[in-house]
């Protein structure tokens, strides 16, 4: 596993909970006192290590054993929603390593990546769990063991098997890739919750991709990864464009979506982050492209 490389920025996560839970929820002490007003929210990345006193709490077990509690608190944007994680031991030590974190989010599906630490008989490991805030009560699964050893972390998506399934789909897409310039295709290791079972799948390029889209897929820098519905996963590059695959149809292929490039930035791509000025995310089948641009030496007026 490669840890993810950069700060992260908020995840967007959907509440699913409906009117009627929305006001259960606001009725529990801690909580925002108002309904939220979306049911899309803003996860902060990373969680927090503490009590879980909110009604969305659910109780699971790690791969060794240890117990685990997760909850939410949700508040509407621009304010974040944040996550809260606790683990004791029999003993009642605390047993988290460090701060877990959400890896990524789809619809009403959260990924949770914890790490526990060790004892006398086990070394320090980290397990993968799906929270899932609806439809009906929460709930949370553990991610089953063995997990891919060449991945990186940022490049993890989750989504719904189908738009309202009550089943998820966990994609690793293999790290070798990218080493590689030869090859046309993409390695995905995938867990699907109905078939109980990890797979690994060949998706290939579309062979209508250009030979200039093929390099930027090789050399690919994920910044973020969204969900695009129907089984259709992104990998963003605010440099350069999205790839996108279906990563749950039979024969999965690999397309590429540009976005231009400002001619002035191309010779210091690797000078400064490009996320305080472009954003770009895909809603309702649109890809959605935001870049913000400074002109200098007229912005101040100095007298």
């Amino acid at each position: 596993m490669l840890p993810l490389p950069h700060p992260q920025p908020p995840v967007l996560f959907t509440s699913m909970s409906s009117s009627s839970e929305r006001s259960r929820q606001s009725a529990v002490p801690g909580l925002l006192p108002l309904r939220l007003r979306s049911p899309e929210i803003l996860l902060e990345p990373n969680c927090c290590i503490s009590e879980c006193q909110y009604s969305n709490s659910v109780k699971t077990e790690s791969s060794q054993g240890l117990s685990v509690e997760v909850s939410f608190q949700f508040r509407d944007p621009p304010a974040l929603s944040r996550c809260f994680v606790r683990c004791y031991d029999l003993t009642g030590s605390q047993r988290l390593a460090q701060e877990p974190a959400v890896v990524c989010a789809a619809g009403g599906l959260a990924l949770l990546d914890i790490p526990f630490s060790g004892d006398d008989i086990h070394p320090s490991y980290s397990d993968y769990f799906i929270y899932r805030a609806g439809p009906g009560s929460p709930s949370i699964h553990l991610l089953p063991r063995p997990y891919p050893t060449d991945y990186q972390l940022d490049m993890v998506a989750v989504l719904p098997i189908y738009d309202g399934s009550d089943d998820y789909a966990v994609v690793f897409p293999d790290v070798d890739y990218f080493m590689l310039e030869d090859r046309n295709h993409y390695t995905l290791h995938i867990y699907r919750s109905d078939r109980k079972a990890w797979r690994t799948q060949v998706a290939c390029i579309a062979e209508k991709e250009t030979e200039d889209a093929r390099n930027k897929l090789v050399v690919d820098d994920t910044t973020s990864v969204v969900y695009a519905g129907n089984g259709l996963i992104g990998w963003i590059n605010l440099w350069s464009g999205v790839v996108l695959c279906n990563v749950l149809d039979k024969k999965p292929t690999i397309s590429f979506v540009p976005v231009p490039v400002p001619d002035q930035f191309r010779w210091k791509f690797d000078e400064f982050n490009i996320r305080p000025y472009r954003d770009m995310t895909i809603y309702n089948g649109l890809i959605k492209f935001i870049e913000l641009k400074f002109h200098r030496g007229h912005a101040f007026n100095v007298k």
